[in-house]
């Protein structure tokens, strides 16, 4: 007899995140588990009947929000918020994007309420290779970002006789590799479709290990060509950034600069360095707004300390 309950509780997060679970992996667990609690209104913003969550599977039901977060196992992509994880009960199982390393303060945070964290990021193959990921759609998404912005900065976007962009990637890894994929294409095939018929020049996308940034004078001059700055690389001390904001200063003044790693300011505790991001002094962007102009608020409301 199964005992475990499972609770599928929807991200209560930007008005832009519309994602949540399928009914077909409801179904497949079903069977494994004595109750599945789904949370009113799943599959909403991705237009699917609440029917196909419940058809078939007498043991799945929707539920409260509240009442998703009390089971047994709780399921949700996206963190839960702070104020959300004490929702949980001790000795539950959280599986979750959990980003162990950039996120000190969940982990002991989830310690202190007892819980038992399994970290979907972590999930990982015999050769490390995480089997929970989307990180072809990540790139693509940045990348298609990026050009939207470069089109709205740069004058001579779509004209025949402009010479080829360049898009400079900084991380070798999957994630910049699937930006140089996307950049080669503008992040749009279609897009790219209508510019080759106009005859227009395409982008040379330069895939470089984050090792260029031991060398400063190759790093500046690579900056100064650079039509787009893409940052792929990951670090193991999120307390330091890697690219320095005097760097941007060598771009094109029309240069757009996509943030792939995303990571967040964190004030860790008083006593230890504040987490930053990878380039220094730019802002965290969400599903809603991800794109800052000079003129942007954002950039005055960054934290103290910051050059930016």
């Amino acid at each position: 007899m199964h005992t475990l309950s499972i609770g599928f509780p929807r991200m209560h997060k930007e008005r832009g995140e519309v994602r949540d679970f399928l009914p077909r992996l409801i179904h497949n667990l079903a069977p494994f588990a004595r109750e599945i609690l789904v949370e009113e209104g799943s599959g909403a913003g991705m237009g699917i009947d609440p029917a196909a969550y419940l058809a078939g599977a007498a043991n799945v039901r929707f539920a409260a929000n509240a009442a998703c977060y009390e089971q047994d196992i709780v399921v949700q992509v996206r963190a839960p918020e702070d104020d959300e994880l004490p929702r949980m009960k001790p000795g539950a199982v959280l599986f979750s994007m959990l980003h162990y390393v950039t996120h000190p303060a969940r982990v002991q945070r989830m310690q202190e309420l007892g819980l038992i964290p399994v970290a979907m990021d972590s999930v990982v193959d015999d050769d490390g290779v995480r089997l929970i990921e989307n990180i072809r759609g990540t790139s693509w998404n940045a990348i298609w970002a990026g050009f939207r912005a470069l089109q709205k900065t740069c004058p001579y976007f779509a004209d025949p006789h402009r010479p080829p962009f360049n898009v400079l990637i900084v991380g070798a890894g999957a994630v910049g590799r699937y930006a140089a994929e996307a950049a080669a294409k503008y992040g749009d095939e279609e897009l790219a479709r209508g510019l080759r018929q106009k005859e227009v020049t395409p982008v040379i996308a330069s895939l470089i290990e984050r090792s260029v940034t031991s060398n400063p004078p190759l790093l500046r001059r690579l900056v100064s060509q650079a039509d787009m700055f893409v940052d792929a690389t990951s670090r193991r001390d999120p307390t330091r950034f890697i690219f320095p904001n005097e760097l941007l200063a060598y771009l094109p003044r029309y240069a757009v600069v996509v943030d792939l790693a995303a990571d967040p300011y964190i004030n860790l505790t008083a006593t230890t360095p504040m987490q930053v991001k990878a380039i220094e002094g730019i802002p965290t962007g969400n599903l809603d707004e991800y794109e800052f102009p000079p003129e942007h608020p954002a950039w005055d409301a960054l934290p103290p300390g910051l050059d930016a």
